[in-house]
Formats: structure tokens, C-alpha cells, sequence
């Protein structure tokens, strides 16, 4: 199951980080990034929304991963903090 919720990835010293990681924004990443690896899986992205009060109906979370496309620059299926300020943007 974890697996599947991309709960289960392991981060790396690849995964992007901020020049400065005093940013508020960095830390509000770090603050859902449930299993430290540096990405926000659907699973954590799921929480994320939960916690800032959106519904998170299964149809919801079905819009939210088709949607993710436009936020997941390099496609591979995880918002790493690059891409994070234009999904927090959006969200905002």
C-alpha cells in the first residue's frame, strides 16, 4: 500500500533543495514532506490538502493527479521543491 501512496521512496542527494533553506516556503515543503526524501508523494500531497482544509473526495484526488502533470516538470510522478512554489501558488 505504501508503495503505491509513494509513501515508500527513499530520498538522495539529487532531489533539489533551495539556495537558502531558511525560506518559509522550504520549510512548509519540509513540514509535508512526511518521509523526509525531499519529494511530495500523492499520498503526502493528499495529506497536504487535508490539512489546509480541501476536500479530498476520490474524485478530487483523481482531478488532483491528472492536474499533478502540470506541476511535475520532469514527469516523474512526485513534486520535488523546484516545482513546489507553482503548486503552492496554485493552491493559494
Amino acid at each position: 500500500l505504501w508503495k503505491h501512496l509513494g509513501a515508500d521512496q527513499v530520498g538522495d542527494d539529487d532531489a533539489p533543495r533551495p539556495d537558502n533553506e531558511d525560506d518559509p516556503l522550504w520549510k512548509t515543503f519540509c513540514e509535508f514532506d512526511l518521509n523526509d526524501d525531499k519529494r511530495l508523494s500523492l499520498f503526502e500531497i493528499r495529506q497536504m490538502m487535508i490539512s489546509l482544509g480541501y476536500s479530498t473526495t476520490e474524485d478530487y484526488v483523481d482531478q488532483l493527479v491528472r492536474s499533478l502533470g502540470s506541476f511535475d516538470n520532469d514527469g516523474n510522478g512526485v513534486i520535488e521543491w523546484d516545482e513546489f512554489p507553482a503548486l503552492w501558488e496554485h493552491l493559494g
